[in-house]
């Protein structure tokens, strides 16, 4: 409402941009990881090879890869399926991303990647190979996704990075009101099918520490036969 312009409360201008500024961001994001292709960006979670089947502009979701754990086996077979470049040959692998919904992060990723030490205290995010963890709403509970964040491109105009806002006083200028509006322009998309892969996380189970004893010296009473 104009009246509460008039007044003289900047903080309403303020709050609406604010408002407007997250939502965007947040849609941005959703479609990064899991956009279908129709009218938004290809997420990271969709399909783009050459032979893929795309109905209606959706692109369809990758077969999701599941996993109990993140431990070297598991990690390396991922790891080989992303090495693979599109030209048949292998490329380098310096670290990768893994996108997790926050609940799937404090329930699944985080019990199966935190080790208590010798010292007693804890090790977070351990993983047998450079992973960064990225919490994300926008991926679904029970999935998530693993990559190279250099192989997802995504080209953004309209203004400026973050979107242009624009208002308007003679929209609704009978109501004496205020309309504000956010545009942005973009698309992104994987640049290889092999860049990402989507897992299923929802039997991932928590870390084991086994600790093993060696060179123990028996002693007499110990080697004894009753």
């Amino acid at each position: 409402s104009k009246d509460m312009l008039n007044i003289g409360p900047a903080w309403v201008d303020a709050y609406v941009r604010a408002t407007l500024t997250e939502a965007l961001a947040l849609a941005l994001e959703t479609a990064i990881v899991d956009g279908t292709g129709n009218n938004e960006p290809i997420g990271m979670d969709r399909s783009v090879a050459d032979n893929v089947t795309v109905t209606g502009g959706v692109y369809p979701k990758k077969t999701p890869v599941p996993i109990t754990a993140f431990d070297p086996v598991s990690h390396g077979t991922l790891l080989d399926k992303i090495s693979q470049a599109p030209n048949g040959k292998r490329r380098p692998v310096p670290g990768v991303i893994l996108i997790v919904n926050p609940s799937d992060y404090f329930t699944k990723v985080f019990p199966a990647t935190t080790l208590r030490t010798t010292n007693g205290t804890y090790a977070t995010n351990v993983f047998p190979f450079p992973t960064t963890v990225i919490q994300s709403p926008a991926t679904p509970v029970g999935s998530a996704v693993m990559g190279l964040a250099s192989k997802y491109f995504m080209g953004i105009g309209g203004g400026s990075a973050g979107g242009k806002i624009e208002y308007s006083d003679e929209f609704h200028f009978l109501d004496d009101e205020r309309v504000y509006t956010v545009r942005m322009y973009g698309n992104g998309r994987a640049l290889d099918d092999n860049a990402f892969q989507l897992l299923d996380i929802s039997g991932v189970t928590p870390a084991d520490f086994e600790v093993q004893v060696t060179n123990v010296v028996k002693t007499k009473e110990q080697t004894e036969t009753p």
